[in-house]
């Protein structure tokens, strides 16, 4: 078991760059958008409050915003002028942020500056607001180039039918992040450790949560499990999200379906699972894109703790700062996860790292390493 301290260097390597935050945060508010422009819906309602006058044709301005040299009638309806976003109506620019499709929690990340009333209050960085415009074009543009109409969005905040879908999918991209992670790790540790696979895993090229979402919808289907050449099965159920373990009632699995159905058949009956099988590690993954919620990020839902399942747990997370992870100005602030209610957890893992579709666990190698030197342990290689 590790110590308290081990542990907390274990934290430390979670931690994530404020760019790194708004790089995961970005990715899926595109995969969010994605699955609206999926859904019908009503056509656009173009009504439009009344807007400060701007000069469209001052090239200097227009550039600065991110716009193209050939503007379309009423461009204000396609565009954030810089000069919009640097008046002191923050509802309009509200609108504009709204048209991106990005929710009221992501805005935040991904535009803190166009986001806060409280700027606009302050001496204002012109250049730095500039930059914000210039990213909140590109998000319109890209948003066209799916075939859509951003002005859609404004309506759509409002479905709390959509609201819960694009959760949902959100939670399903992270788990097949999740699974890349323990197989592409499985894979570096040793190479002929898999004998059978339910499922196909994705190839190398399906690895952004936007491809993801793509082979989702064309029918993709997750490994649900993977058995290795020494018996040890790993599992991808729900609730645990990942299970590893083997049988001990003498019968070895013959395939990688007959252990995840094994698996399936004890899962909700905690002492039943412990007659039957073996448990090295379970653990939860929770996509999080909100930084300011902590309940999610220590998933408090979770009704097993590590004394309960008598195993290794762990978490695997995405958005982990360092407030989150040791508290504030590195004191013990509120519940962190170097508090020991954490105690239900023997390890802790950044879901961006270990996914690594954007060279995460090249740029965090300790952090990669140290997950695979876990998944070494739990699988038995």
């Amino acid at each position: 078991m590790a110590t308290f301290e081990e542990f907390a260097r274990q934290l430390e390597r979670c931690v994530q760059s404020q760019d790194e935050i708004n790089a995961f945060i970005a990715a899926f508010a595109r995969v969010r958008i994605r699955r609206i422009v999926n859904l019908s819906g009503a056509p656009a309602v173009d009504t439009w409050p009344a807007l400060p006058t701007v000069d469209w044709t001052d090239e200097i301005k227009v550039q600065a915003s991110g716009l193209p040299e050939s503007l379309k009638a009423e461009p204000w309806k396609r565009w954030l002028h810089l000069d919009i976003a640097l008046d002191k109506d923050q509802k309009v620019v509200d609108r504009y942020i709204s048209m991106t499709g990005v929710s009221d929690k992501q805005r935040r990340a991904v535009f803190p500056l166009l986001s806060s009333a409280n700027s606009r209050r302050l001496p204002i960085n012109a250049n730095a607001v500039a930059k914000e415009v210039r990213s909140l074009n590109q998000w319109l543009e890209w948003v066209r180039e799916q075939g859509f109409e951003p002005t859609r969005f404004i309506d759509y905040q409002k479905s709390l039918t959509i609201h819960g879908n694009t959760q949902n999918v959100s939670g399903a991209v992270g788990h097949v992040g999740a699974v890349c992670a323990f197989l592409d790790a499985l894979g570096e540790i040793a190479p002929d450790a898999i004998v059978d696979m339910d499922g196909t895993h994705v190839d190398a090229d399906t690895r952004s949560p936007e491809r993801i979402l793509g082979w989702i919808d064309s029918g993709g289907k997750v490994p649900r499990a993977a058995l290795l050449k020494n018996g040890r099965a790993v599992a991808f159920p729900s609730d645990p999200d990942v299970a590893i373990f083997t049988s001990i009632d003498g019968k070895q699995y013959k395939t990688a379906a007959d252990a995840h159905a094994a698996y399936e058949a004890v899962r909700r009956q905690p002492a039943l699972r412990r007659q039957q099988i073996h448990e090295f590690v379970v653990g939860e993954v929770k996509t999080a894109t909100d930084p300011a919620n902590l309940h999610e990020r220590l998933a408090l839902g979770s009704r097993e703790t590590r004394n309960e399942v008598r195993t290794d747990r762990f978490l695997m997370m995405s958005v982990l700062t360092r407030e989150i992870l040791r508290g504030g100005s590195g004191k013990q602030s509120g519940r962190t996860l170097e508090n020991r209610d954490v105690e239900r957890f023997s390890d802790v893992f950044n879901l961006h790292f270990a996914w690594g579709w954007d060279g995460g666990r090249i740029s965090h190698p300790e952090h990669w390493a140290q997950f695979k030197s876990r998944v070494r342990t739990w699988c038995g290689l």
